[in-house]
């Protein structure tokens, strides 16, 4: 009163102490929220409680016969204002409010923040269309040439498990209504909290880590195709060359038509740099697909082809052996893919021809088999390649 001729004003200065220690007590993330429905940004909404020391407003607890009091006035004492790097403003609903003030006897005192602002994101689209997104805000006080310490008494992560609200901002006259109109996708699984020091300025950095729930889109973009190339792989279970011929024709067609929808849906903007999981995933499948289908149609060039030199007769057997117990297939001489090539020079028979028009010279069968066998043998290894890395999920 001697000194301002007004009972509080002094209060109005900061602490004498430096540097100040603000401590935060407990941080609650009361909703994050998005202006579109297939934005990427958020608004982080929440509550920070926190208390700092001011000497000044200590008193004699057992003279007074109080311990503390709710201040319902924050303008009589100096509190900490906070804001943060953007320049959003309470039009654009923004918050930053100092509220819930509680002084006790020894000088501590006790807040409540609520805040909103905008944060930084950055999208991980490995895990595509189920991508994470980690998102961070800066909270400074606005008195930047003071130094401030932040000591963190709140758990450094914590879970949230709530999902992203889409909220609509109407602005009448100086005030801003926020309203949610839906919830979205995204579901924020957890928070972290840490102090950062940039150039002299020591931030408080509050961020979330959000996912994208999107399991049926998820099972729509791979099951089709899993299944198509299980049943390419396992074309040597339909029959003779040609009908898997056809079948690994057709499979292809559906991962193409796979792959196309899964175009058709990726973002606008791309994947920033990033290939995701599902899209590996795709590319092996081709590859795959390619290498099968390029081994039947060898398989069945080379079936056209006479042979009139016998292969080796345990290699016969064991083709055989394949062919007829495990994959139930065998050579149709009857079939129009295994007719001769014309060997004639001249339009005249050589000796070689007339010598391979005697059918005990003719081991075209024990070929076919031969090449057969190894088709369905390299389908049995990629087909057993493809199960691995289904089953372990490694694309």
């Amino acid at each position: 009163m001697k000194e301002t001729g007004e009972s509080y004003r002094i209060f109005l200065k900061a602490p004498w102490e430096f540097p100040l220690k603000i401590n935060i007590n407990s941080i609650t993330i009361q909703q994050v929220d998005s202006i579109e429905k297939k934005s990427a940004q958020f608004n982080i909404h929440g509550e920070l409680f926190f208390s700092w020391k001011d000497d000044r407003l200590e008193w004699n607890a057992t003279e007074w016969k109080m311990e503390s009091f709710l201040l319902h006035d924050t303008h009589h004492i100096w509190t900490p204002m906070f804001t943060d790097e953007s320049s959003c403003t309470t039009l654009d609903g923004c918050i930053s409010k100092v509220s819930d003030i509680e002084v006790f006897a020894d000088g501590k005192i006790e807040a409540r923040l609520i805040f909103r602002y905008p944060s930084y994101c950055a999208a991980n689209y490995y895990n595509y269309p189920e991508e994470t997104n980690d998102c961070c805000l800066f909270l400074s006080m606005i008195e930047t040439e003071r130094n401030v310490e932040y000591a963190i008494g709140a758990r450094a992560k914590d879970k949230v498990n709530k999902q992203v609200a889409i909220t609509d901002i109407q602005k009448e006259k100086d005030m801003t209504i926020l309203t949610n109109v839906e919830t979205s996708a995204w579901t924020v699984l957890d928070r972290t909290v840490d102090v950062v020091k940039l150039s002299r300025t020591r931030f408080l950095k509050i961020c979330i880590h959000a996912k994208k729930d999107m399991n049926t889109l998820r099972v729509a973009l791979r099951i089709p195709a899993t299944i198509a190339t299980l049943l390419m792989l396992a074309a040597p279970l339909f029959g003779d060359l040609r009908t898997q011929s056809f079948v690994k024709l057709t499979t292809l067609l559906l991962q193409t038509i796979c792959f196309l929808f899964l175009c058709s849906i990726a973002p606008e903007n791309g994947f920033g740099g990033q290939k995701p999981k599902i899209y590996s995933f795709y590319e092996f499948l081709f590859v795959n697909s390619a290498i099968s289908i390029i081994i039947t149609l060898v398989a069945l060039a080379l079936c056209r082809v006479k042979r009139t030199v016998p292969p080796s007769h345990n290699l016969f057997l064991t083709a055989k052996l394949i062919n007829r117990f495990l994959c139930c297939v065998e050579p149709d001489p009857t079939m129009a893919y295994t007719r001769y090539l014309d060997d004639r020079e001249n339009g005249a028979l050589g000796e070689q021809q007339r010598s391979a028009s005697d059918p005990s010279s003719d081991y075209t069968i024990e070929w076919r088999h031969l090449y057969i066998a190894a088709n369905n043998l390299l389908s049995g290894i990629n087909f057993t390649i493809f199960c691995f890395i289904i089953f372990f999920d490694i694309l």
